[in-house]
């Protein structure tokens, strides 16, 4: 019954147009975030000449920020020792996909931001 009418139709329209875009949106995905890491890198080691609080909050949010990298790398070439376990995939992608921890890396960023300005 959930496939029929118009609802089935947007349904079917959706799932298609989804499945059509999902692989250049993971090559999207893949390069900003690499480009994204480097570019965390090469500030975080240019900024890391004072010994300021704002820069100790920058390296606690560089380090969340490169655990969820790590994490997608896992997610992505399936190593072995991690990826074999059926509990530790369900961890990893909860905590790669996780919007709570994400707000709470752009709030301490924008703290960050702030302290430093």
């Amino acid at each position: 019954m959930g496939n029929e009418g118009k609802a089935g139709k947007t349904k079917k329209t959706i799932s298609s147009i989804y499945r059509k875009i999902r692989k250049p949106l993971k090559y999207i995905h893949y390069g900003s975030e690499a480009i994204a890491f480097v570019l965390l890198l090469i500030h975080g080691i240019g900024m890391t000449k004072s010994d300021d609080i704002g820069i100790i909050i920058g390296w606690v949010t560089a380090s969340v920020y490169i655990s969820y990298a790590l994490t997608g790398l896992i997610i992505w070439f399936r190593l072995k020792p991690v990826w074999s376990s059926k509990s530790a995939k369900k961890v990893l992608n909860r905590y790669h996909r996780s919007l709570i921890l994400l707000l709470v890396v752009v709030v301490i960023h924008i703290i960050h931001i702030v302290l430093v300005d």
